[in-house]
């Protein structure tokens, strides 16, 4: 039996629909979500994962290691497989991102479960997402972070006629029109 959740057997079809094919990943976490994407959507040779790390508002020293926060060191030590396909970059958690201003394909928000965080990523992520790309939502049914789905739901209902939905149950997805 696969490890595939359904919703990740829902998002296969993705891979290799587009040439030069970008994910980006708002809060990669542990690099779990980063390591699936790159092994079943982002498979194609010109495909790129861009995985932003999300570091505490308040970091210290003490999180930093040569210029590089701990969290990214991991990140990236966990993604060197993937070469040049990767591209890492850092940000505090609650702040404007500061993202590269190009198409993605997919645009993954795993970020900090509260409202506020969800609603400045979102709205961040949204001209950055190609049309006919994917926003998907992690944490949206998430019964601790009611508040998460509620800032989805805002953010959505301003960009009404927009998109249509694709998968709604413990994520959230929707594609650009």
């Amino acid at each position: 039996m696969d490890r595939f959740t359904e919703f990740e057997r829902h998002l296969l079809p993705e891979a290799g629909r587009h040439r030069g094919l970008t994910v980006l990943e708002i809060g990669v976490g542990r690099g779990h979500y980063a390591k699936w994407f790159l092994d079943n959507i982002a498979v194609l040779a010109d495909a790129k994962y861009v995985g932003l790390v999300l570091l505490p508002g308040s970091a210290s020293a003490d999180d930093w290691i040569g210029g590089h926060s701990k969290e990214e060191t991991r990140v990236r030590k966990r993604l060197s497989p993937y070469g040049n396909k990767v591209t890492i970059l850092c940000g505090l958690k609650g702040h404007r991102t500061g993202f590269r201003r190009e198409a993605n394909h997919i645009v993954h928000i795993n970020a900090p479960r509260d409202a506020a965080t969800y609603q400045t990523f979102s709205k961040d992520a949204w001209p950055l997402v190609s049309v006919g790309g994917l926003l998907i939502w992690s944490g949206y049914r998430d019964p601790k972070s009611q508040e998460v789905r509620q800032a989805v739901d805002e953010f959505l209902a301003e960009h009404e006629g927009e998109y249509e939905e694709v998968w709604t149950r413990e994520k959230k997805c929707v594609r650009k029109l």
